[in-house]
């Protein structure tokens, strides 16, 4: 075997993310085998620990809710939105492996759903292939095709290792006031297609190493109507946009 060869087999085969040696998208798929056969949530029938332990197990998961809650409202305190910081629109969730909830802060509840649709989506489209999921990574949502309510609902999701294994994901979802839509506001009305609605990220990996990458959202702003040019002008939609 040459190089190439050998170059192009190990990013045809990437080491799995899980202990099990699945992919993703494997790892889900049996889950969903497992809860259609048993009619139980991936064929749990009893919460053994909960069972053994239940104050062990109601402190372990008033931590996270209440890591969670703390979250919310850190964010509510430095949000330059004024629909967070007054309104309270945004919400934080832990999810499993698979893009199911663990547990969510208060807040908007609906956006449990829209960020568990962005991880499923990224997880049945290989996602951990190209670009790749890593230790620090960060990816940024508010496509409405894939589940989200409308583009100013601005999800950051980040994916949770432990001992190099994918263990979980984080997200939290906050309402800007304007993405560049045809009309200002986050409640513009007036767009007759998409390229209207402004600023539009699918999954977009945009922070490394717990680091926001400067340049992570360039294509994407090719669907923005208003660019930060201070002009009110709209930007004709670009082939490259989709």
């Amino acid at each position: 075997m040459t190089i190439q060869e050998t170059i192009v087999s190990a990013e045809a085969k990437p080491s799995s993310l899980l202990r099990s040696g699945l992919t993703l998208n494997d790892h889900r798929n049996l889950m969903l085998q497992r809860t259609k056969e048993t009619g139980f949530y991936d064929g749990l029938e009893r919460l053994e620990f909960k069972e053994s332990d239940p104050i062990g197990y109601e402190r372990i998961f008033s931590k996270l809710r209440a890591g969670l809650v703390n979250s919310r409202e850190v964010a509510k305190k430095i949000a330059a939105s004024p629909i967070v910081e007054q309104e309270g629109e945004l919400c934080f969730t832990l999810y499993n492996v698979a893009g199911d909830c663990i547990a969510t802060s208060t807040g908007i509840i609906i956006h449990v759903g829209t960020m568990g649709a962005a991880i499923k989506y990224m997880i049945q489209n290989n996602w951990e292939s190209n670009p790749g999921i890593n230790p620090g990574d960060m990816f940024t949502n508010n496509d409405c095709q894939i589940g989200n309510v409308h583009p100013c609902d601005i999800a950051t999701i980040v994916p949770i290792f432990h001992e190099g294994n994918l263990i979980g994901w984080v997200g939290g979802v906050t309402h800007v006031i304007d993405v560049g839509a045809v009309g200002p506001g986050s409640m513009s009305n007036g767009q007759i297609q998409r390229f209207g609605d402004g600023v539009q990220i699918t999954c977009r990996k945009t922070g490394v190493n717990d680091t926001r990458c400067a340049t992570g959202c360039t294509r994407a702003s090719a669907t923005c109507a208003r660019p930060n040019t201070g002009s009110w002008t709209r930007r004709p939609a670009s082939p490259a946009a989709t």
